[in-house]
């Protein structure tokens, strides 16, 4: 089994997309391999959310009905999860990426 996350699956998604081929026939082959692909409840909303922002409701339509045709399959999270996502959190390199990354966004607004 595979577990999708949203960077892939909004390329594979979006035609004007640097990426879109090659995510196309990343999943077009692991289905055809048989491999079970696993998208988190978590992850079917964000990737919902930038389909409909960036593309429109028919592209997130289409999205959802994937998922309901059993191309993906959804999976809630569990508890466990959570604990690795704090963890993960909660790592000193994680906390400085991330406030770097902020600072450079504010230094670098214009409005």
């Amino acid at each position: 089994m595979i577990v999708c996350d949203t960077g892939p699956l909004v390329s594979a998604a979006l035609a004007d997309d640097d990426h879109q081929h090659t995510c196309v026939e990343l999943f077009t082959g692991l289905h055809l391999a048989g491999r079970e692909l696993l998208v988190p409840s978590t992850v079917v909303a964000e990737v919902g959310y930038l389909l409909a922002r960036e593309a429109g409701a028919e592209v997130e339509a289409m999205f959802l009905g994937s998922i309901a045709d059993g191309d993906f399959r959804s999976v809630d999270l569990i508890p466990e999860d959570f604990r690795r996502a704090a963890d993960l959190v909660r790592r000193p390199s994680a906390r400085h990426d991330r406030r770097d990354g902020d600072r450079a966004d504010r230094e670098t607004r214009t409005d």
